[in-house]
């Protein structure tokens, strides 16, 4: 839902997004005596282009992935304790 608060300023009270529940859009002077309606529509199509952050939503690793990082890890470890061993490096 979309309240016009004055020319300048547009209230949104129902962003459609989980995030956000509302936003204020502040007109640019040029564009204040254009229709009300035209705004309305601009701030609306504005509001669904964007998207929220990407790292709200924090990850979980599957076990696979912790796997194979350990074992990568260990592998490297065990080539690296070899080459210093047998002077290598």
């Amino acid at each position: 839902m979309l309240k016009a608060v004055s020319r300048q300023i547009l209230e949104v009270n129902n962003t459609d997004n989980r995030y956000f529940e509302k936003a204020w859009l502040v007109v640019k002077p040029e564009y204040s005596c254009i229709g009300a309606d035209s705004i309305e529509n601009e701030a609306h199509s504005y509001l669904t282009a964007i998207r929220p952050p990407y790292n709200l939503k924090h990850r979980r690793l599957s076990v696979n992935t912790l796997l194979n990082t350990i074992i990568s890890a260990l592998i490297g470890s065990i080539i690296t304790a070899c080459c210093l061993h047998y002077g290598l490096f």
